[in-house]
């Protein structure tokens, strides 16, 4: 950069002859000489006409040159940068403002390049100098070297956007259970942060010589590379490749041999700058998460690799966890079809509907069950029960508490006898962890009389159409399975056309806002009786779990069932 600019018509016509900071006398300007070669700063004075006249050992050491010859146009060889990389033009480095009528410039950042291409930050600032006279002399620039702390406040803000673009995948990926989803999240999130061409997922059979590329983040003038390749076909020995199980970065793959594309797959696969992370399983090559440019070279920073294997790592625990879960999903929604079979779809004289939302989205079942079923052609079992515990684990009891009392009402018309015998079994051999409680009711219908028993749950609630009121089938009996001794009771009453039956569990009366704020039985029934307005079953189950979502301000967080009889 030019650093000697002609200022010669400027200021009083000032030319080499201009004299300059140090023609004083000798003794102070021996003095003023030690002082400024003793500063911890840089230094460097011109004269006038912008020549420097001095420099002291810091400016030499920051600028590396011996500034000896700097009359001979040695800082012609250097140039000055903002602080984005830009060159500074020479009209406007520190003594070209000053000597074009700034009296000072105020402390600016410069980057100085040196001919090695080495780069030192450095913060600056110049000032006019006048002698007794006021007649300007020259211009003092000023600059100490902030290398240090720049490189200190990149590797912060390096970090800082690390940790803000993993916490953002973080969150993505938990986002869902889906192992495709997770993976086509993490790589938009990667390659957008990364500002690369594309992003993507490949699944590794090196025996098999086979890749397949699944999720395939790309910029929109990219088209996606998805599918399956053989790997040989791109001459490259994974396994040797990634021997030594670290990052690969590729500034240019074609220039330094790194594949050897088909002619078939050159322009398909598009890949010219890589930034690869291997994921073993038991020292077996398994998958690679790679970042890449497509058609121009790239150096990949230390910052950019640790960013990508701190992905890598986030994706693999995810992934294997995601694969759990949708294993655990497949089982628990079997066992969901197993435990709670569709509703009888045709009962004579009653229309019915029902409700069920387990708490664990990813197992997709809870301890709450429904079950109907007909005893004879003219009677018909409801149950709604509530066991402890979440998941695999409860459905293990929800199919003890449901088969057994299936057996024991089929043994006994009586349904009090036939409850204290499955909580006789089941308290005498300790089949559950826990508790259960449940509600069973039969109907008649030929009669339309329902006989009931409740086990600690919940009150059954009846609507009468006549009355428009709802009556609480409450008792005072105990859960199931708490003592081989108990003794339940069992009640009936007479049920007319248009009445209707809710049995639900806790999970709708205890949901709220808050654990301090619950709906409780009370308000419950009266949002049943406003549903129970609607003349049919499935109405007054979506009309009844919508009047408890809008009273809890949000989505159910426990187990949550609802069965629904209209009279006919």
């Amino acid at each position: 950069m030019e650093m000697q600019p002609d200022n010669s018509e400027q200021r009083g016509a000032a030319d080499t002859s201009t004299p300059d900071l140090f023609d004083r006398e000798k003794d102070s300007s021996a003095t003023l000489r030690t002082l400024l070669n003793a500063a911890p700063l840089g230094i460097l004075i011109a004269n006038m006409s912008g020549a420097i006249t001095f420099a002291n050992p810091e400016a030499e050491r920051i600028w590396e040159m011996d500034f000896a010859h700097v009359a001979g146009g040695g800082l012609r060889h250097y140039r000055l940068c903002y602080p984005d990389g830009t060159t500074v033009p020479p009209e406007d480095t520190a003594i070209s403002r000053v000597l074009a009528g700034e009296e000072r410039t105020p402390p600016e950042e410069r980057i100085i390049v040196r001919p090695n291409d080495s780069r030192v930050w450095v913060e600056t600032t110049s000032t006019l100098v006048r002698d007794d006279a006021r007649k300007p002399v020259g211009v003092f620039v000023m600059f100490c070297d902030i290398t240090e702390r720049k490189l200190a406040e990149h590797a912060l803000k390096s970090r800082a956007d690390r940790e803000e673009v993993l916490h953002r995948i973080s969150k993505s990926l938990l986002s869902s259970n889906d192992p495709e989803i997770i993976l086509a999240s993490a790589m938009r999130d990667l390659g957008q942060a990364l500002q690369a061409d594309r992003c993507f997922y490949s699944r590794v059979d090196a025996a098999r010589d086979w890749s397949r590329i699944g999720s395939d983040w790309c910029r929109p003038h990219l088209r996606s590379i998805a599918g399956e390749y053989k790997i040989s076909d791109f001459g490259i020995d994974l396994t040797t490749y990634f021997a030594k199980g670290e990052t690969r970065a590729e500034s240019d793959v074609l220039r330094d041999n790194v594949i050897t594309p088909p002619k078939d797959a050159e322009h398909s696969i598009g890949l010219r700058s890589t930034l690869s992370v291997p994921i073993f399983d038991q020292n077996v090559l398994v998958a690679i998460i790679t970042a890449a440019m497509s058609d121009k070279p790239r150096t990949w920073t230390m910052e950019e690799q640790v960013l990508v294997e701190s992905v890598a790592a986030q994706i693999r625990s995810t992934v294997e966890g995601a694969k759990v879960r949708q294993r655990d999903h497949t089982i628990a929604q079997t066992l969901q079809d197993a435990l709670l079979p569709p509703l009888p779809g045709n009962i004579p004289g009653m229309d019915l509907a029902g409700f069920y939302q387990p708490a664990l989205d990813e197992s997709n079942i809870g301890g709450d069950f429904y079950d109907v079923f007909p005893l004879d052609s003219h009677s018909f079992v409801f149950v709604v029960g509530d066991v402890s515990g979440k998941g695999l684990k409860a459905a293990a009891q929800v199919a003890t508490v449901r088969n057994m009392l299936r057996y024991a009402v089929y043994q006994n018309k009586d349904l009090s006898r036939a409850i204290e015998e499955v909580n006789g079994v089941i308290a005498s051999r300790s089949l559950l962890t826990g508790f259960a409680t449940v509600f069973v009711g039969q109907f008649d219908t030929s009669t339309r009389l329902f006989k009931y028993v409740s086990c600690g749950q919940e009150p059954g609630l009846i609507y009468q159409a006549a009355s428009d009121a709802v009556v609480c089938l409450s008792t005072n009996d105990p859960i199931l399975g708490a003592s081989v001794n108990s003794q339940f009771n069992e009640y009936t009453i007479q049920l007319q056309v248009g009445d209707a039956i809710a049995l639900y569990t806790d999970g709708l009366t205890e949901s709220g806002p808050s654990r301090k704020d619950l709906l409780g039985v009370p308000a419950f029934i009266d949002v049943f009786r406003k549903a129970a307005a609607h003349e049919s079953a499935n109405q007054i189950v979506e009309s009844t779990i919508y009047g408890v979502k809008q009273f809890s301000g949000g989505p159910l967080l426990d187990d949550a069932c609802l069965l629904v009889a209209v009279i006919q």
